[in-house]
């Protein structure tokens, strides 16, 4: 197992420097745990962040495993319902 966690990296940050990151060891197994520093761009930020992420998980191995951030607010509730 390798941790190559940036703490505070955004997932545009892990997607610009992936072959670094991820590519040099061809895992065959790749947990990803992105999103929480990516909330701090808010809505506006979630283009850019869907497709960080889309692109992540289309160059990852085969087995993967995604992490959703722990929800630390409450706030904003009545639109996450039903996601």
């Amino acid at each position: 197992m390798v941790n190559t966690g940036v703490s505070a990296w955004r997932a545009v940050d892990v997607l610009a420097a992936h072959d670094h990151l991820i590519g040099r060891f061809e895992p065959d197994v790749l947990s990803v745990s992105l999103g929480t520093n990516d909330c701090l761009t808010g809505e506006d930020g979630l283009p850019d962040f869907h497709d960080a992420m889309r692109r992540i998980i289309a160059g990852a191995c085969r087995g993967r495993v995604l992490h959703t951030p722990a929800l630390v607010s409450a706030s904003g509730r009545e639109r996450r319902v039903g996601w």
